[in-house]
């Protein structure tokens, strides 16, 4: 697509030249915000659901728009509607969600703090009241509660907790180099051949990244890069080296 007269990629895209990606039913388009390239990008979605026989769910169908003019929004989504009447007037055969974006800026979702103690709020009334919420105080302290069992806790993970150290899969993947379009993108916005352990964040880089970035410290703070890119990550690896300073006692295992 990028070979045709007018199309310009997203600037977050450009060096990778990417235009879409594809989960199962699900599909996700990426255009730079210019009148042009959103319409030859809807008229190669014309000709693959022609081909194809996939067709947009019109009930999962959205368009993302940021950084451009209200009369271009408006231009833009005369075009959609015409390519809908287009679509309602074929065959349906099977459908897929769309979901178009025309941004400056692409992020990655990172759960916030203040849902995260929500969560850990709902486990707490669940496990001494067998109820979602509930005001009162726990029997025991949650953190008491969250202590590994072979200190007499129960196991539970916190939550806050739980999610560093899954988005410590995140920062393995890109200190191991993977092989994947999500670390080739990191490297080709933000990295750009730097070093991972001593990049610092730029004061322009979106929210989602300094969130990410912080994450590296903790890991930064226990482990040298080259050990960490050459152990397998996972969430128990993860958990142990940030947060299992415990020491396990003799009778542990009668508890």
């Amino acid at each position: 697509m990028g070979s045709l007269t007018g199309y310009k990629y997203h600037d977050r895209c450009t060096q990778l030249r990417l235009i879409h990606l594809c989960f199962a039913f699900d599909l996700l388009l990426f255009s730079h915000g210019d009148y042009i390239s959103i319409l030859l990008m809807l008229r190669g979605l014309k000709i693959f659901s022609s081909s194809f026989g996939l067709l947009p769910s019109e009930t999962k169908f959205a368009i993302y728009c940021s950084g451009m003019d209200d009369s271009e929004v408006r231009r833009v989504l005369r075009s959609l509607v015409s390519l809908e009447v287009i679509y309602l007037s074929g065959t349906l055969a099977f459908q897929f969600a769309l979901k178009i974006f025309l941004l400056q800026n692409v992020g990655i979702m990172i759960l916030p703090k203040k849902l995260l103690r929500d969560v850990e709020a709902i486990c707490r009334a669940f496990l001494w009241k067998g109820m979602t919420y509930s005001s009162g105080p726990g029997l025991v302290a949650w953190n008491n509660v969250c202590l590994p069992k072979k200190v007499v806790g129960l196991g539970f993970r916190k939550v806050i907790y739980w999610n560093v150290v899954a988005m410590g899969k995140y920062i393995w993947a890109i200190a191991s180099e993977k092989d994947n379009l999500w670390v080739r993108w990191i490297h080709s916005v933000y990295l750009n051949n730097l070093d991972w352990w001593e990049y610092k964040i730029p004061t322009d880089c979106s929210w989602y990244w300094k969130r990410l970035v912080a994450v590296k410290h903790p890991f930064k703070a226990k482990i040298d890069l080259n050990a960490f890119a050459a152990t397998k990550y996972s969430i128990k690896i993860g958990h142990d080296l940030l947060f299992d300073h415990t020491i396990k006692v003799h009778w542990s295992n009668v508890v």
